[in-house]
């Protein structure tokens, strides 16, 4: 029989499971290739089906803090499932794993337990609701917190009142509620408002800390306005401490979500909080919310064993390995020559892509080469440049906007052509990029409305590949826009998007 190899795989597994994968990401869209097919792990490093050894980065998302196969873990779990898998009924390592997580975090007084992250959020959004009376969700813009309907809303500060959702599926009802912010802005807080849902730590727009006085500044509003405060810490809890994001930034929640380590690798979410609010859950109060695998005994074997790994020298050595680390990627890029960043918060290390946020000055200096009649086009590869700052400069001078380019070219390379001055902001080797999504697209079109002045010359262009996604982007860009009030004036085969 012929081993299998990452290409079989994927081809049988397209057959029979949306996509190849069970998580979107894991596809390889963004980054194009076949994914690779793990068959085993142990510390640092995975195995795919060929055999070929990999340094994991990504562990699991988070989840597995003591690397793979941790030994004290997978014998945790080898004794937990000799005594059964699943019961249907309470177990002592649920009481253990409550009074574990209660001891660590201040303020949090009793804890529900899930099978996901996800569950964890759309449960702590359901039991806001009830104690408070109130309707409405506040939430910030790139943050995630899973997948339910109410938390996929995808409005900007343009559009906050109009609940688009950023799936196909979720209907405008189930997001009307739902309202989207900026992050690390404090937005007014209505009475309507039951619960500010946030990322302590923005996880999953890069790696972006909370500015001075922002998390400060949602616990004031909220004890304003009665709405509660709930921390998504399903990536910080118990990575950035041992009392998570809250104990190391010193504010305090109503509520918390968690997920990924305190499951040890395996399924398992919490959500928590005050005691009065979380005796409104049945069968204490009218709030239901249940699972069949809820506190699954091998979970919380996993998830016991990894905490009690935990303490404070652990954490003493993930913030120096994440320090040394980081120094290390930062100086290894600069002596390449490649514009990216090294954010860090603790123990939390992401490598990203150039955003303008450093290059700012250079792009302002390079706009004042122009004279202030000149018409004058921006071009981005990554969304992840489009912050506020950079759009209210682009704005200020009325500068047209590109919003990619699927072919890297030289950094600061600056064409001239008639009355246009053409300013290209990447650098890259030259290779085709895969088609965008909605959520992107959409996402560069809201921002867009709630920027751009009534007049001011928008240019989006998407430059052809080899897959023929240009158009097709183009063409969804365009309707996408279109929505948001901005009025696209032609769609040409090229691939560009004039709007004015």
């Amino acid at each position: 029989m012929t081993p299998p190899t990452n290409r079989s795989l994927f081809e049988r597994a397209q057959r029979v499971i949306p996509g190849g994968v069970n998580s979107p990401v894991r596809a390889f869209r963004s980054v194009g290739g076949t994914p690779y097919f793990v068959a085993r792990a142990q510390g640092a490093h995975v195995w795919d089906v060929e055999g070929r050894r990999y340094v994991d980065y990504v562990q699991s998302y988070g989840a597995s803090i003591l690397g793979h196969a941790h030994p004290r873990v997978v014998e945790a779990v080898r004794r937990a499932a000799g005594e059964g898998t699943t019961f249907g009924a309470p177990t002592e390592r649920e009481v253990l794993l409550a009074e574990e997580l209660c001891r660590r975090v201040a303020g949090l007084e009793m804890v529900r337990l899930t099978s996901s992250g996800t569950e964890a959020a759309m449960s702590a959004v359901r039991v806001a609701r009830g104690a408070t009376g109130r309707p409405t969700v506040v939430k910030f813009a790139g943050g995630y917190h899973g997948h339910s309907d109410a938390l996929l809303a995808a409005g900007g500060s343009g559009v906050a009142d109009q609940g688009l959702s950023a799936s196909a599926g979720v209907t405008p009802g189930a997001v009307a509620d739902t309202v989207v912010a900026p992050y690390n802005r404090v937005p007014e807080i209505g009475d309507d408002v039951a619960v500010v849902m946030v990322e302590p730590v923005a996880a999953n727009m890069g790696l972006v800390p909370p500015a001075p006085g922002f998390l400060q500044g949602l616990r004031q509003a909220c004890d304003r306005t009665g709405a509660l405060l709930c921390f998504d810490e399903v990536i910080t809890g118990f990575r950035l401490g041992p009392g998570g994001a809250s104990q190391r930034l010193g504010v305090r929640p109503d509520l918390w979500c968690f997920g990924k380590v305190i499951g040890g690798g395996l399924p398992l979410g919490a959500f928590g909080g005050r005691r009065d609010v979380m005796e409104q859950l049945a069968p204490l109060g009218p709030v239901y919310q249940a699972g069949t695998l809820s506190g699954n005994p091998l979970a919380t074997a996993a998830g016991l064993a990894v905490l009690a790994e935990l303490d404070d020298v652990a954490y003493t050595m993930l913030d120096g390995r994440a320090t040394e680390l980081g120094t290390m990627l930062a100086a290894v890029l600069a002596d390449a020559d490649l514009p990216a960043q090294v954010p860090r918060v603790g123990p939390l290390l992401l490598q990203l892509p150039p955003t303008l946020a450093a290059d700012r000055p250079r792009l302002a200096d390079t706009l004042d080469r122009f004279p202030a009649s000149t018409r004058v086009a921006v071009e981005f590869r990554h969304p992840s440049w489009f912050d506020d700052d950079t759009l209210s400069l682009l704005a200020a001078r009325n500068v047209a906007l590109v919003l990619a380019d699927r072919r890297s070219r030289p950094l600061g390379l600056v064409e001239r052509t008639a009355d246009w001055g053409y300013v290209r902001f990447h650098e890259g080797r030259a290779r085709p990029w895969p088609c965008y999504g909605d959520q992107a697209l959409g996402r560069w079109a809201e921002r867009l409305a709630a920027r751009w002045r009534p007049g001011d010359d928008v240019f989006a262009f998407f430059n052809n590949d080899p897959r023929g996604c240009a158009v097709r982007d183009a063409c969804r860009f365009a309707t996408l826009a279109q929505r948001q009030g901005l009025r696209p004036t032609r769609v040409p085969a090229s691939g560009e998007v004039t709007i004015s």
